[in-house]
């Protein structure tokens, strides 16, 4: 009788597993589209939340994360004074874009700052080998640029 217990359980146990194993494939299918969902598209602009337009292969480059309030902010700033049409840079999503992510710690680890005090938004302004964190350093970042106010 222990006997049979015992193999219900580890059959039970084997079961279990393998439905959690193919949930897990499922979650990681749904992240691959929301990926290549917020990846730019062939008019510059960028998919999903932001549109602001990008230009790709630009030496100065804004990292942000899909849904991040500060990210919105920079964004309005951006579309109220028209920096896009002012400024080239590229725009890069992090939060859900493995490689966008591996590019933006190669351009802190250039800067200097720490992986655990990494975050976005954040711009990296390759002539002059410089990262601006935050909306205040960006937007005077981009005023100093343009004159917005």
């Amino acid at each position: 009788m222990k006997k049979i217990l015992l193999f219900v359980v580890v059959v039970l146990i084997i079961i279990a597993g393998a439905w959690g194993f193919s949930k897990s494939k499922k979650t990681d299918t749904k992240e691959a589209v929301k990926t290549e969902d917020s990846q730019s598209s062939d008019n510059g602009a960028v998919a999903g939340a932001s549109t602001i337009k990008s230009t790709p292969g630009s030496e100065i480059v804004l990292f942000y994360g899909e849904g991040c309030p500060h990210c919105k902010k920079i964004e309005e700033f951006i579309k109220t004074n028209k920096i896009d049409e002012k400024v080239q840079f590229d725009v890069k999503e992090v939060w859900y874009n493995k490689e966008n992510a591996t590019v933006m710690q190669g351009k802190a680890d250039v800067c200097k700052i720490p992986k655990e005090e990494l975050g976005v938004p954040l711009l990296f302004d390759g002539p002059n080998s410089k990262c601006y964190v935050g909306e205040i350093e960006i937007q005077d970042f981009f005023k100093s640029k343009t004159g917005a106010n």
